[in-house]
């Protein structure tokens, strides 16, 4: 299995990020996976918000951790 912030799991290297919502509870979440290797181990970037939506864009780039950033990429269908 994958752990966040980890070496990486089938090509790909997973992080988690929570939405602080005050009082020290997060109110929503960006979870994200970005290939080792562009174009070796993958192309895209993946993401998902609290609503369960996977999204993804072309890589290369960075494990989103805003919400609004992972928001902007289309759903995968």
């Amino acid at each position: 299995n994958a752990v966040p912030g980890s070496a990486g799991k089938s090509g790909y290297v997973f992080g988690a990020t929570g939405i602080s919502g005050g009082g020290g509870l997060n109110s929503g979440f960006v979870a994200g996976a970005v290939p080792l290797s562009q174009g070796g181990t993958g192309n895209n970037l993946f993401c998902s918000v609290e609503d369960g939506v996977l999204r993804s864009a072309p890589g290369p780039g960075a494990i989103p951790t805003a919400e609004a950033t992972c928001t902007a990429y289309p759903a995968e269908r």
